[in-house]
């Protein structure tokens, strides 16, 4: 069984930075499929607007490129119910304070 990866808003946003060692490192993961959730595209669409002031075709059209080359979940109560109790029961943080 192959594991499975899951990739945060701040590892797709890396393929568009100026850091070439994230920006390859991202490629790489993003390459295998990984899985990400919905709120992670939201979130990469948002930081494309407000901090790279891409247009909304421009924000679109990278959401839709990642969405090609990854796995995405919708976030559901079932989902944040599993999140609060893993977090719980490893101490981990899944949302930001």
């Amino acid at each position: 069984m192959t594991d499975l990866i899951f990739v945060d808003t701040n590892m797709v946003l890396y393929t568009l930075g100026e850091d070439e060692r994230k920006k390859a490192i991202a490629r790489n993961v993003l390459a295998k499929h990984p899985v990400l959730s919905s709120q992670v595209i939201n979130e990469a669409v948002n930081v494309c607007l407000r901090r790279f002031k891409f247009t909304r075709e421009q924000a679109y059209a990278f959401a839709d490129a990642v969405m090609r080359r990854t796995d995405v979940q919708a976030v559901d109560e079932t989902t944040i119910r599993k999140s609060a109790e893993i977090a719980l029961r490893y101490q981990f943080s899944n949302w930001v304070r």
